[in-house]
Parts: structure tokens; sequence; C-alpha cells
């Protein structure tokens, strides 16, 4: 009987140390890489943040590492971000390289966001709808603006975007830059 109770015990603290381990969160920070190498990279937020990671052969890149400067990133990571320090302690477990348009805003109501993309001499072209349940929008002062210039992150590829019709995408980052000044000259 003291056999079984042991054995019990034994089984009991190993189940427990698996769910415990099970339970880990990760995390997800959106930014834009500003220095990468084959072992770190650093990226900037919204908010200016800088922050550094290094990568190891677990962690799982979308491209290559070479190729990561300057792209717009969601970094899986597991551990907590000390806001204070440059360089983080964390575990990177997933970069995702993520694709972007530039527009401007043309309408937005509390479900959705629509972007008009612009081509680079400012004629306008396609219009997406974006679902605002899962975008994580990052605005100025003044809030979203018909007009405000904006750029859209998202992991889906660019041939996967309908236009006219709402993007359900399962994460989307807008970045509201505001209105083009030279707009209204």
């Amino acid at each position: 009987m003291k056999r079984f109770a042991g054995l019990l015990v034994a089984l009991i603290l190993m189940m427990v140390s698996v769910a415990s381990a099970d339970m880990v969160q990760s995390h997800y920070l959106f930014g834009y890489v500003i220095e990468a190498s084959s072992s770190s990279f650093e990226i900037i937020t919204d908010d200016e943040s800088i922050y550094q990671f290094s990568i190891d052969q677990s962690t799982s890149i979308a491209t290559s590492s070479d190729r990561l400067l300057d792209q717009a990133v969601m970094v899986m990571y597991i551990g907590d971000l000390n806001l204070n320090a440059r360089s983080q302690n964390v575990q990177v477990a997933e970069i995702t390289t993520l694709n972007l348009i530039h527009g401007r805003i043309e309408d937005g109501t509390s479900s959705t966001v629509s972007v008009r993309v612009m081509d680079d001499q400012g004629n306008p072209g396609s219009l997406y709808l974006f679902d605002r349940e899962n975008a994580d929008i990052v605005v100025g002062e003044d809030g979203i603006v018909i007009g405000d210039e904006v750029e859209v992150s998202f992991r889906e590829t660019l041939s996967q975007l309908v236009p006219d019709q709402v993007q359900n995408f399962p994460y989307v980052h807008i970045t509201v830059y505001g209105q083009v000044e030279d707009e209204f000259e």
C-alpha cells in the first residue's frame, strides 16, 4: 500500500510539472527590424521603444535572418520583457514577417476601417476594409480621421486581399500617421 501511495504521489507530481510547462504563456510584440544578424535582431515599436533579442536554432523565422532588416515583424516570445533594458532575456519562439500596404483612411465604423491604397504617384487604388475586432490600431492624439495616412500590416499574402470586402484576418496592425501635408496644397 505504501508503495502504491508513493507511486501515486510521484505520478501526481509529474503531471503537475508537465501541466505547468504547458501553461507557459507566449506573448507577441509588433515592430520594425532595425538591426539583424544571424544571432540577434533589434526592433523598434510604434512607441519608439527599441528591443534587442537573441535567436538560436530553436527560433522559427519565416524568412532568412539576413532579410529581416527593415521588415515589419511579429515576434512571439516566452518570458517577460524588461521595459527598462534594451537587451531582452526572453526565448524568441517565432519571428513572422508581415506584409504591408500604405494608403489613406476612407471610412471608419465601430467594426471596420476602410483603407484606400495609394500608388507611388498618389493615385487612388483598391479599397480594402479591415475588421477592427482582431486589429491592433495605433493612433495619434486625433484618433482616426478620414484622409489620414496609414500603414496596414498583416500575416496573409497580398494576393489574399479582396478589394471592397471585409478582410477577416486573425491579426492586423494599423498605424495611423495622420494627415498628409501636401493633401491641402
